[in-house]
């Protein structure tokens, strides 16, 4: 079901109310009819697609960052653990300050990573919802014998859900601390099928209702987001993966024809670069990350 199939089902219930029959006394629900097509509209603005290729990219990067702390930097202090010296020193507080400055990156995309699922889910929820009330007030339009005329709601269960399974470990907040999941859902809706009106006003205070609960949750997903930033404001730009090289100390001269052993082959001294050991970082000027310029409004 996409967003696009609410507005259909929305006119098939409203060809079905409008050939209901209706007694005399009984109201015309067009006006209601008319409510019914405003909230469609409204409910209907989410992209499914768009928000989980977001958090698809936000999880992909996250696993980059997590990989790179265990694989290369975990284990980079791992063999150098033998290493000692005053350039072993230096390099120490080297690596030190590359694993802080990734750890805030891996910080950052963690809880905006949460934020972007819940908001996927719920946009998927929502679909699920209005379809589910539009498709019950048709059953009531067309006289189907229905076991019940109950639609229980469950957009806003499926954020909390959707944040705990998005990633492995724990899903606590690393930054944020407003409440993001929590609103208090209207829970269900009962479908009246007692005549056309009465029918179309159940299905239009079923959809206000989750509507009002939609833009509760978008509060806390905006709360969220503005925290965020303000981490960010308040901590400054976000480190530099590369900060400055440390200074090595060697011996004056360096000769790869030294290291050559006489059980090896001749020429292989040849292969020993003399270059930097450690890539240098970027230039100033470099444009921040993409979650960097999003949060700052960029």
């Amino acid at each position: 079901m996409t967003d696009s199939a609410i507005l259909d089902l929305v006119a098939q219930h409203r060809t079905a109310a409008q050939h209901r029959y209706r007694w005399l006394w009984q109201p015309d629900p067009a006006p209601y009819l008319m409510q019914i097509d405003n909230l469609a509209d409204l409910l209907s603005l989410g992209d499914v697609t768009a928000a989980n290729d977001a958090g698809a990219d936000l999880k992909a990067a996250y696993r980059s960052i997590d990989a790179h702390l265990d694989q290369g930097i975990n284990g980079a202090n791992r063999d150098l653990i033998d290493w000692t010296g005053d350039s072993a020193d230096k390099f120490a507080v080297y690596l030190n300050q590359v694993q802080e400055a990734v750890g805030s990156y891996k910080d950052i995309l963690h809880d905006y990573l949460q934020i972007q699922s819940g908001y996927a889910a719920l946009v998927q929820g929502v679909i699920n919802d209005a379809s589910a009330l539009v498709n019950k007030a048709i059953d009531a339009q067309t006289d189907v014998s229905v076991p019940t005329w109950e639609v229980v709601l469950t957009a806003i269960a499926a954020v909390s859900a959707g944040i705990g399974a998005v990633i492995s470990g724990p899903v606590g907040w690393a930054i944020v601390t407003s409440t993001v999941a929590g609103v208090a859902s209207a829970g269900s809706v009962i479908i009246s099928n007692s005549d056309p009106a009465s029918t179309a006003q159940s299905l239009a205070d079923g959809l206000q209702g989750l509507l009002n609960d939609v833009n509760d949750q978008l509060d806390r997903f905006d709360k969220a987001v503005v925290e965020l930033r303000g981490y960010l404001d308040s901590n400054g730009p976000l480190p530099a993966i590369n900060p400055r090289l440390p200074g090595f100390i060697t011996a004056p001269s360096f000769e790869p024809s030294l290291l050559h052993l006489s059980s090896e082959p001749a020429g292989i001294e040849g292969g020993v670069s003399k270059g930097q050991l450690v890539k240098p970082p970027q230039p100033d000027g470099v444009p921040q990350s993409s979650i960097s310029n999003r949060l700052a409004g960029g």
